[in-house]
């Protein structure tokens, strides 16, 4: 049973975020398994296990650049980042266009 609450509560976020950002609802869902997977059902994701994604998925390998781009991943400066904080970072992150947000990687 919690199975499936988790599941209608993680739809319900997926729809908000994708409002908020340019991924599909379908795109923010598959984001957010892969949060959960890599928090193994912690919370949060914490800044090693960041720069450990940044340097297996988009081969970042530059310690000061990966600390940047944790900091503006994480909007409330707690040192963690929570779902939000993951899909709306990787939305400016990987959207292909300059100005607006991108420019904060830099």
């Amino acid at each position: 049973m919690a199975g499936i609450l988790g599941r209608k509560q993680q739809a319900k976020l997926a729809e908000a975020m994708s409002k908020r950002s340019h991924f599909s609802k379908d795109e923010v869902d598959k984001l957010l398994d892969m949060y959960t997977a890599l928090t193994a059902g912690n919370s949060r994701l914490d800044r090693n296990k960041f720069r450990d994604v940044l340097h297996n998925t988009f081969d970042m390998t530059d310690d000061i650049l990966m600390d940047r781009v944790f900091r503006a991943f994480d909007k409330d400066m707690d040192s963690v980042l929570s779902q939000e904080e993951w899909v709306l970072g990787l939305s400016v992150f990987s959207k292909r266009h300059f100005g607006g947000e991108s420019c904060i990687l830099f």
